[in-house]
């Protein structure tokens, strides 16, 4: 059974535990709480050295060898697309080629010198010191003149001429001679008179 204490005791004690808790105060001797202690760990255990290395297991299986990925051939490249203009006319029919004119026909008409000359296929005598010409004009006139030689001054005389398919009549002082005209070209013209077995033959050339 507990003790009860007497209230006289109990004063006394309060008392004295008063003038102690008054006398530190002055003195300066509060003591402060204890210090923490830190709660004591035992330290881990030593980890095994066969237990930290990784285990080498042995592959036995065959190695895989890879076979190279063939490369892509290259795509050949399109062929380029010919654009057409819009709108372009579509080619018509050839033009026909420009017909050429027809060369013209020979002409007497101008003024010819006297090349050559023979009478019954020998050389006129003294021809190389004359110089004779022919002019045929439009209308059928023509005007023929000799200088040189013999005669100090040029001599003219004028007459009528027609040409038809070849044959030339030639009508001069009055005396008339039919012949043949033969064309080499248009500057080159052969006349041949015939009259009483002579005949006579010029070459005359465009001047």
């Amino acid at each position: 059974m507990p003790q009860i204490q007497s209230p006289a005791r109990v004063t006394g004690r309060r008392a004295v535990l008063a003038w102690f808790a008054w006398a530190c105060l002055l003195a300066g001797c509060t003591r402060s709480s204890p210090p923490e202690i830190p709660e004591f760990k035992p330290p881990p255990k030593p980890v095994a050295l066969e237990e930290s290395k990784p285990r080498v297991v042995a592959d036995t299986s065959e190695p895989v060898v890879e076979e190279p990925t063939p490369e892509p051939e290259p795509e050949p490249e399109p062929e380029p697309e010919v654009v057409k203009p819009a709108g372009a006319p579509a080619p018509g029919p050839p033009e026909p080629e420009p017909r050429k004119p027809e060369p013209l026909p020979p002409t007497l008409i101008g003024t010819w010198r006297v090349s050559e000359i023979s009478m019954n296929g020998q050389a006129a005598p003294g021809f190389d010191e004359v110089e004779m010409t022919f002019t045929f004009a439009e209308g059928g006139t023509v005007t023929m003149s000799v200088s040189g030689g013999p005669m100090p001054e040029a001599q003219t005389s004028e007459g009528t001429y027609t040409l038809a398919d070849g044959q030339i009549t030639m009508s001069i002082d009055n005396e008339a001679r039919t012949g043949t005209c033969t064309f080499e070209g248009n500057n080159r013209v052969t006349l041949e008179f015939e009259e009483e077995e002579r005949k006579m033959r010029m070459v005359l050339n465009r001047s």
